[in-house]
C-alpha cells in the first residue's frame, strides 16, 4: 500500500512538472524556421500518463522538463520522464532527428511481472508533412479559443 501511495505521489509530480505544456527550444542561438529543425514532442495527460523531455544531450531543459521540444538535425539523447497512476519511469533514448520532421516520444506501462513494473518507450517519426494538433500535444489543456484538432503554434513558450 506504502509503494502504491508513493507511485502516486511520484506521477502527480511529474505530471505538474509541464502542464498545461511546455514548447522549448533545445538548442542555441536564434529560432531556426520550423523546416531547419526537429520537433519532439510527448502526450501529457492522455489516457495511459505524461511523458516528458528532461534534458537533451545532458543539458537540462529549460523549465526543468518539457512535452515539446525542437532540435536540431542530427543524433541527440534525451532523458524522459514518464508517469501514469499505476507506474513512473525514466531513461534515456537516442533521437536521430531529420529537418522539418515531427516525432513523438511515446511512453507505455506493459504491467508487472516478476514483481517488476515493465513499459515501453520509442521514438515515433510521424507521417512527412504532418502537423502537430493539441491532441496530440496535451488533449486535456486546450488553449481558450483553440479547439483539439488545431495546429500548436511553432516557437518556444
Amino acid at each position: 500500500m506504502y509503494m502504491r501511495f508513493s507511485i502516486l505521489i511520484a506521477a502527480f509530480a511529474l505530471m505538474g512538472c509541464a502542464s498545461p505544456s511546455t514548447r522549448v527550444q533545445g538548442y542555441a542561438g536564434p529560432q531556426l524556421p520550423p523546416e531547419e529543425v526537429a520537433t519532439v514532442f510527448s502526450t501529457l495527460g492522455g489516457r495511459y500518463g505524461s511523458t516528458v523531455i528532461c534534458s537533451i544531450d545532458d543539458q537540462p531543459v529549460r523549465s526543468g522538463c518539457a512535452n515539446l521540444v525542437y532540435v536540431l538535425p542530427g543524433s541527440h539523447v534525451l532523458e524522459w520522464k514518464f508517469g501514469s497512476s499505476g507506474a513512473v519511469g525514466n531513461g534515456k533514448l537516442l533521437l536521430r532527428a531529420e529537418a522539418g520532421r515531427i516525432y513523438q516520444l511515446n511512453a507505455s506501462p506493459l504491467g508487472e511481472k516478476d514483481g517488476k513494473m515493465r513499459g515501453m518507450v520509442q521514438i515515433i517519426p510521424m507521417a512527412p508533412g504532418s502537423k502537430l494538433i493539441y491532441r496530440n500535444v496535451n488533449p486535456n489543456h486546450v488553449p481558450a479559443g483553440a479547439k483539439l484538432d488545431d495546429t500548436v503554434p511553432y516557437g518556444a513558450n
